[in-house]
């Protein structure tokens, strides 16, 4: 069996882009002003004595994201409709974006993945996600926090999934500059990936997730010719990288996708729950 980024090899140059993350269409931009608290992400502070919940808890607010001040929030408590809030929903391949009755702050998170071993299916890109895209006006750091779940798999060499996506682009609608993923493979383990204009850079995680039990994320890419990776799991730093190449130049937008892609054939049953997704843009 061929590894994953021979398959994906005709999609151009920005073969993780073309593989996994989600397809962007319908995806427009917002500006909400954000948090202006910038954290270095070369230094965290965090209590590791504490399953970390930066934001506030759900008790004290009537939801949880009327808690937060954020670019963005979705705790997928006030509807049902899972799309609420976000710029596009996309579920292809026989992948499924369904809601769940597991869950942080009640009544409901989502769950993407497959529920059976993806079989060969040339370059159909397999897909269960949400987007949403932002203007970043001027800043370069994105931040996206969420409580999630991650299922266990056996995978194969070849095995490719990801979960969480950030996509940078110059006008909403021109050519993607970099794509940022956190991802598992079989070859790899746990990490983030890159690709910009060349092959995918794998940057493995030193601290791996959890899986199948919760656990709270917060990753921060910066995005740039010389950006940066760091990426948190209740507390514990699993990657800190002060220079990464994550876009070929400055990017004035960003999208986000939070959800499931995997390449056809190339992906073994597995999914995650997410829950109360926070996104924030820094300087």
């Amino acid at each position: 069996m061929s590894h994953p980024k021979l398959l994906i090899a005709s999609c151009a140059a920005l073969a993780l882009a073309c593989s996994l993350i989600t397809n962007l269409d319908g995806i427009t931009t917002t500006s909400d002003g954000g948090n202006s608290n910038s954290l270095d992400a070369k230094a965290p502070v965090v209590d590791a004595g504490a399953d970390v919940k930066d934001a506030k808890s759900p008790a004290d607010t009537a939801t949880f994201c009327m808690g937060q001040d954020a670019d963005f929030c979705a705790d997928f408590d006030e509807s049902a409709n899972l799309k609420d809030g976000w710029d596009n929903i996309v579920t292809t391949g026989g992948a499924a974006l369904v809601e769940s009755t597991k869950f942080i702050s009640p009544p409901r998170a989502i769950h993407a993945g497959s529920s059976n071993a993806i079989s060969d299916a040339g370059f159909l890109k397999v897909l269960s996600n949400l987007g949403k895209g932002f203007e970043l006006k001027g800043k370069t750091l994105v931040r996206i926090e969420a409580d999630v779940r991650f299922e266990s798999a056996v995978y194969g060499a070849d095995d490719y999934t990801q979960f969480i996506s950030w996509v940078a682009q110059g006008n909403m609608g021109s050519p993607t500059l970099g794509v940022t993923g956190i991802v598992r493979t079989g070859a790899n383990g746990w990490a983030m990936a890159t690709a910009t204009m060349g092959p995918i850079v794998y940057y493995p995680m030193t601290t791996p997730p959890p899986e199948d039990k919760w656990t709270h994320m917060r990753a921060e890419v910066g995005l740039g010719t010389t950006g940066t990776l760091a990426l948190w799991f209740d507390g514990a730093i699993a990657i800190a990288m002060t220079s990464a190449s994550t876009a070929t130049s400055t990017p004035s937008n960003v999208g986000v996708v939070v959800g499931y892609g995997a390449p056809s054939g190339y992906s073994p049953a597995v999914g995650m729950t997410c829950d109360n997704v926070v996104v924030t843009l820094l300087p």
